[in-house]
């Protein structure tokens, strides 16, 4: 009896430590191996003055296209990587990429080569894509003067661009009772990508003040009595803008034109005839898709004043207005710190 006992004791010790083990497996169980952490690169920062960059000839997919530059870069005469940047005739956009060797990154080459291409390249705008998660060649092309700007893809979009003439201290004179839409349109004004531009303004003190404005920057202002206000760079062409806003006939096409509209769209807009502007524009932004880049031409936002053009487009995927919409969004890239430019921070968010 003692010993059926004992045996049946063993046996209920050896399933219960048997359990035991399960659980611990269990427990402990990982169905992934971790992969070991990545080496951290160490090593001194180098002489910005020991980087040299030699003109190569590059493939048709790195800066050997008609426009493309490419360059073998040298750190003491020792050959650490490559610059090249690709440029698209059609869109005219300049695109750059660099590679480091392995051996030599980490130590600040890529940001000095980054700065030394833009600079030799005859581009004043020259735009960069990278992984989010590409930390160090983030720094690298912000250490290089890059910002980062809206991307159409799942990567950063960042742009380089040469200092930009732009009259700052003049827009920041602006009166502040404007009308937000107003300020898109002396933006395009002042950043002479119109020519002339007319604003409606009711209140007489506000006028006055534009008009100081105006006199004050020798700019010619013109008024009628619709509340209507010309203001262009010339005499002459703020009469031509007023003459053609008060004809009776259909004036659109012209009228456009003074503006700075692109041909293309005020040939449109004169189809849709101008008592059915403000409608064809509603059903413009309700029915159009926007796709990629081309989201910059989206005129939804002009009443709110955070649009980057002025004008309808004649379709959403109008080159001539990208080409405006691109201007502008530089600048605001670039003055995005400047309170007067807090109007597109949708943009630059």
């Amino acid at each position: 009896m003692s010993m059926l006992v004992q045996k049946k004791s063993k046996k209920t010790k050896g399933s219960s430590v048997k359990r035991k083990k399960t659980s611990l497996r269990k427990k402990n169980k990982c169905r992934y191996v971790a992969l070991p952490p990545t080496k951290k690169r160490t090593g001194e920062k180098v002489n910005p003055k020991e980087i040299k960059l030699q003109q190569g000839k590059g493939s048709p997919k790195t800066g050997g296209m008609q426009g493309g530059f490419f360059w073998h870069i040298f750190h003491q005469d020792v050959r650490v990587g490559k610059v090249f940047i690709n440029y698209n005739k059609d869109t005219q956009k300049a695109d750059i990429q660099i590679f480091i060797n392995q051996k030599s990154q980490g130590k600040g080459i890529g940001r000095v080569a980054y700065k030394i291409a833009c600079e030799e390249s005859k581009y004043p705008k020259i735009y960069a894509s990278m992984r989010k998660d590409n930390i160090a060649s983030i720094k690298s092309a912000v250490a290089a003067g890059f910002q980062e700007i809206p991307s159409t893809c799942g990567q950063i979009a960042m742009l380089w661009q040469k200092n930009i003439s732009f009259p700052i201290k003049i827009f920041e004179e602006l009166p502040e009772e404007l009308n937000n839409s107003n300020y898109i349109d002396l933006l395009l004004f002042l950043a002479k990508l119109k020519p002339a531009l007319r604003v409606k303004i009711i209140d007489e003190s506000t006028k006055q003040k534009l008009k100081t404005w105006c006199v004050t920057n020798h700019f010619s202002f013109l008024s009628n009595e619709r509340n209507y206000i010309c203001i262009a760079l010339d005499k002459e062409t703020a009469n031509r803008l007023q003459k053609a806003d008060d004809a009776y006939e259909p004036h659109e096409y012209e009228l456009g034109r003074l503006l700075g509209y692109p041909a293309c769209c005020c040939k449109n807009i004169s189809n849709v005839g101008e008592k059915n502007i403000d409608e064809w524009e509603d059903k413009f932004i309700k029915n159009s898709k926007f796709k990629g880049e081309f989201e910059l031409i989206n005129p939804k936002g002009y009443r709110e004043g955070y649009a980057l053009i002025s004008h309808i487009p004649c379709s959403s995927a109008c080159k001539h207005s990208l080409y405006i919409a691109k201007e502008i969004l530089s600048i605001i890239t670039y003055y995005k710190d400047n309170k007067h430019f807090d109007k597109w921070k949708y943009w630059v968010k």
